[in-house]
């Protein structure tokens, strides 16, 4: 079965300098950073894409996620829910904000 905003957990979402765009959906909040560092390379600096929760479960298991030394890896306040993204316009947003 498709993945789509109607049946994942996770989205993978490319910012607005690189013109927005949903890049994947998933289950695994593992696969989808999977996901998002494939897109994104090695050296990416400019944080061109995201992960961001589709479900509000999705939210909290996000809220969990620690990385190695146990330290928070996602800010809840500035993460968004999926359908609450803008969507590209090429119209003004910032480089950085995450678009559909």
């Amino acid at each position: 079965m498709k993945l789509t905003e109607n049946n994942a957990r996770f989205a993978v979402v490319a910012t607005a300098f690189h013109k927005g765009g949903t890049i994947s959906f998933h289950n695994s909040l593992d696969a989808a950073i999977k996901a998002r560092n494939k897109f994104a390379g090695n050296s990416c600096e400019c944080g061109c894409a995201g992960v961001v929760p589709v479900t509000e479960e999705a939210k909290a298991v996000m809220k969990s996620y620690r990385d190695s030394h146990n330290n928070p890896v996602y800010e809840i306040g500035h993460l968004p829910l999926y359908v609450n993204l803008p969507t590209y316009q090429a119209n003004g947003e910032s480089p950085y904000q995450l678009c559909r």
